[in-house]
């Protein structure tokens, strides 16, 4: 649930347009601690810093239904129809908590699964972009590089080929040339 688990307010009231350019929830507190992160060149001062800040601001999340339907959608790819139906939550209900909680649908996350799914076969085979495609569950490599570029903005060779993975975590991040 990511930010969830760091913010009072439901996601939507926050974030109304997507993707915020300029998310500043934590304000000044945080801008001061990001001024400490980039003074020190010690990596583990770093991560203790950031870990302190957000150690601070943690706040359990739970609305269960809205759990149990994203472990749903990580396991396979499902209807909304069948993740109500086995969760056992109004159709209307479940739309609502996927946008309060997560400013999207179930069928957008479902999308970005798909597609973090992709991005972690390519780091861990670096397989064919066709084979990717069909590895993920995508119709063909047209329909593949269509969603790639919708999610990034990229074709996914220029996005790959700019991909760096940051340190054991799964996170990963591609920086642009100006070229």
């Amino acid at each position: 649930m990511g930010i969830n688990n760091f913010i009072s307010k439901p996601l939507s009231t926050i974030v109304t347009e997507c993707p915020k350019p300029d998310f500043d929830y934590f304000g000044d507190e945080f801008k001061n601690i990001l001024e400490n992160v980039y003074k020190t060149t010690d990596t583990s001062e770093k991560v203790n810093l950031l870990d302190l800040f957000f150690a601070s601001k943690i706040k359990p999340f739970d609305d269960e239904r809205l759990l149990k339907a994203i472990h749903l959608l990580f396991e396979k790819e499902r209807s909304i129809a069948e993740i109500s139906e086995t969760i056992v939550i109004n159709r209307k209900t479940l739309l609502r908590l996927f946008k309060k909680h997560l400013n999207c649908s179930p069928k957008e996350f479902s999308n970005l699964i798909k597609f973090r799914k992709a991005l972690n076969t390519y780091q861990e085979h670096k397989p064919a972009l066709t084979d990717l495609a069909y590895r993920n569950d995508y119709y063909d490599q047209s329909d593949f590089i269509k969603h790639f570029k919708k999610v990034t903005g990229f074709n996914p060779k220029k996005f790959f080929t700019d991909l760096s993975h940051l340190g054991t975590e799964d996170t990963f991040w591609t920086l642009l040339n100006s070229k």
